[in-house]
């Protein structure tokens, strides 16, 4: 069963990693996911997004709601 994956991005916030999202990406299709990312734009979308994708109901499109966070500290 092909699983269905939301990934929200907030392209500004730590150390603005897009190979991170794009591993993260990957790894998920290796897996058989379909997967969707959608960014954030302003404070509290991350938020709107999740809400409005039924994220924690129980209802919506998507088998798993994940919010990418790369700390400002990581070391690569």
């Amino acid at each position: 069963m092909r699983r269905i994956i939301l990934i929200i991005h907030n392209p500004v916030a730590g150390r603005r990693n897009r190979a991170l999202l794009n591993a993260v990406e990957q790894a998920l299709a290796g897996f058989e996911c379909s997967v969707t990312v959608r960014q954030t734009v302003n404070p509290g979308d991350a938020e709107w997004i999740a809400r409005s994708s039924g994220a924690g109901a129980g209802a919506g499109d998507w088998d798993a709601v994940v919010a990418l966070i790369v700390p400002a500290d990581e070391t690569q």
